[in-house]
Parts: structure tokens; C-alpha cells; sequence
């Protein structure tokens, strides 16, 4: 009963997130608490099979990000990746260095051939697309459109050793700061 309590409360998380989010930036921790509640949800399906790790900069706790950026990497490796009683590794990682905020979402998993990873780059680069790998293609949009064109994603995977999306912006918290609402 309590596993489906918790479905239910990040079910009701993800979407007051989502609607009162809109087009604006959220703070990180709302991302945080979303993605948390998102691995409670699919360990509830995938008992024993995940296992996760955050190492956050404490600077990131004022960053803004849009909505669901990171989660959705997230989902596609609980998506892709995680398989009934073989355990998947997941670290998240957030930097912040000399202005830039870096954001690491890794997992051990398979890996991706050198060529699906070849046409998961091209397609999430399109100026349009036909719908393929449309995640990645959204994602990289709404970060080049918040930070600018020196934002940017970049996919790495390694056969039989598992995936890496590395997300990087200029941030400057100096400006940003100013603003946060930490309610």
C-alpha cells in the first residue's frame, strides 16, 4: 500500500511541477525532489535493480534550470536501461566552475553502439526532425534558448560500460542570485 502512495504523491508532484512551471526557469531543488520521487516510483517496479548517487557543488542549489531538463534523462535510462534483477548504477552530478554549470547524468548500463550514438547526436542537432529522438532534440532547444548558444549537450557511451549526458551553460549566480526565491 505505501509503494502506491508514493506513485500517487509523485504523480502529483510531477504534474503541479509541470503545470505551474510553464515556459520559466525553476530552482534546482523542485528538479531535485522531482527526479528523487521519479526513482521511488520505478524502484517500486524495478525492486533491488536501481541504485543512485547525487554529488552536487553547493552552488547548484541556486541554479535555475528548465523544467524536466534533467529528468527526462533520467527516465530514458530507467527507460532504456534498467532491467529486472541486475542492478543499474545512476550518478547525477552537478558542477559549477568559472560560470558554467555542469550537470553529468550517468549510468553503467550496455552502452550505445558507435553508430545509434553517431545518429542520436545528428538528430537531437536538426534545425527540424521527424519525431525520432525528439527528447533530446526539446532538451538541447530549451537550453540553447535559456543560456544561449554555448549551451550544450553532448551523449558518450562506451559499449558494456554505460552512457553519459553531459549538460553544460554559462551561469553566472552572482546575477541569478539576486533573484532566487528560496521559499
Amino acid at each position: 500500500m505505501n509503494a502506491i502512495q508514493n506513485i500517487i504523491l509523485y504523480l502529483s508532484d510531477y504534474f503541479r511541477y509541470l503545470f505551474r512551471s510553464g515556459k520559466d526557469l525553476e530552482i534546482f531543488e523542485k528538479e531535485q525532489h522531482l527526479i528523487e520521487g521519479y526513482i521511488d516510483m520505478a524502484s517500486v517496479r524495478y525492486p533491488g535493480s536501481i541504485q543512485i548517487e547525487y554529488s552536487y557543488d553547493p552552488e547548484i542549489r541556486f541554479v535555475r534550470l528548465p523544467p524536466l531538463l534533467l529528468h527526462n534523462f533520467v527516465e530514458n535510462i530507467i527507460k532504456y536501461v534498467v532491467q529486472q534483477e541486475i542492478v543499474t548504477h545512476i550518478s547525477i552530478i552537478g558542477q559549477y566552475e568559472d560560470k558554467t554549470v555542469t550537470f553529468l547524468i550517468m549510468d553503467d548500463g550496455p552502452g550505445i553502439p558507435p553508430d545509434k550514438l553517431e545518429e542520436l547526436d545528428r538528430d537531437m542537432r536538426k534545425e527540424r526532425t521527424d519525431g525520432s529522438h525528439i527528447g533530446f532534440y526539446n532538451s538541447l532547444r530549451r537550453v540553447k534558448y535559456f543560456y544561449g548558444d554555448e549551451a550544450d549537450i553532448e551523449i558518450m557511451s562506451d559499449l558494456g560500460e554505460g552512457t553519459c549526458v553531459n549538460i553544460h551553460f554559462p551561469y553566472n549566480l552572482e546575477v541569478e542570485d539576486e533573484t532566487i526565491d528560496c521559499e
